[in-house]
Parts: structure tokens; C-alpha cells; sequence
């Protein structure tokens, strides 16, 4: 596994994401935030909630800034989980379902569009570059959980 497919649900655009460009400390921070969601991470104003899931595999989670939702995250790292949860994500998410990605390990981010964190256009566009970078470690620190002995 080399690249996770980073996709934007409401904009369709597609990102590769290889395991080298994120570092193996940033994975330990985020794996310890995963258990501890309920605490800030690393003073960032950033928290990770994790949802439910409907199995092995899949992972959902909510990112949240400084008390607003940012955004809500699916990572999907098996194959037999791929269509059902792509059917699920396209039967209770806004507007026409993008392309999915050919092959897992995928990940979706879907923003939530809090009007009080918009009110300042250049914070809104640095904290959606971070939501971007938060969702990837994240994904990575799963994947890794799962292939790790």
C-alpha cells in the first residue's frame, strides 16, 4: 500500500496521499488522540471524535476546531466494505455522490459548513488546510494500527 485516495465529497477532487509524507511522530500523536477524543491535540485547538462504524475497515470520525465541526471523515481500508459504504455516503450525504475511488484505501472528507468559523475567509481557508492534513494523519495512524503486529 503506497497511496490513499484523498477525496472531497462536495468538490469531487481527488488527492494521493503516500504513507512517506507523513512521519511516523505525527502517527503516535494522532493514534493516542484516536483513544483520547475528548482532549485537545497537541494545543492545536484540533480534536478527533470517532463515530460508529458499520465494520471492520471502515473508519468515521468528526474533526473539530476550537469547539466548531470542521468536518466529518470515512476512511475505508477493505475492499468488501468499499461498496456499502460508498451506497451509505451517497444515500445520506447532500448533493450528487462523486466518483469512487478505484481501489482502497480511500478516504472522504466531507465539510461542514459552520457559519462562524467562515466569517474570516483566511482563517476558514488555513483551517481547512489543516482539517485537509489533520484527516490524512489520521488515516494514516488507522491504516497503520490495522497492518501493525
Amino acid at each position: 500500500m503506497t497511496a490513499l485516495a484523498h477525496l472531497t465529497w462536495q468538490t469531487g477532487h481527488v488527492r494521493l496521499s503516500p504513507r512517506d509524507e507523513v512521519s511516523d511522530g505525527a502517527i503516535a500523536r494522532l493514534r493516542a488522540a484516536w483513544d483520547n477524543p475528548a482532549e485537545e491535540i497537541d494545543g492545536t485547538g484540533w480534536r478527533i471524535v470517532p463515530r460508529p462504524t458499520p465494520g471492520r475497515g471502515v473508519y468515521l470520525w468528526d474533526q473539530i476546531h476550537e469547539g466548531h465541526h470542521i468536518a466529518t471523515a470515512a476512511l475505508c481500508t477493505r475492499e468488501t466494505m468499499a461498496a456499502e459504504l460508498w451506497r451509505q455516503l451517497a444515500a445520506t450525504l447532500p448533493g450528487p455522490a462523486p466518483e469512487r475511488p478505484a481501489r482502497v484505501p480511500w478516504l472522504v472528507a466531507i465539510l461542514i459548513a459552520d457559519p462562524t468559523v467562515m466569517t474570516d475567509p483566511a482563517v476558514f481557508t488555513d483551517v481547512l488546510a489543516e482539517a485537509g492534513d489533520l484527516e490524512r494523519v489520521v488515516a494514516w495512524a488507522l491504516i497503520d494500527a490495522e497492518t501493525s503486529p
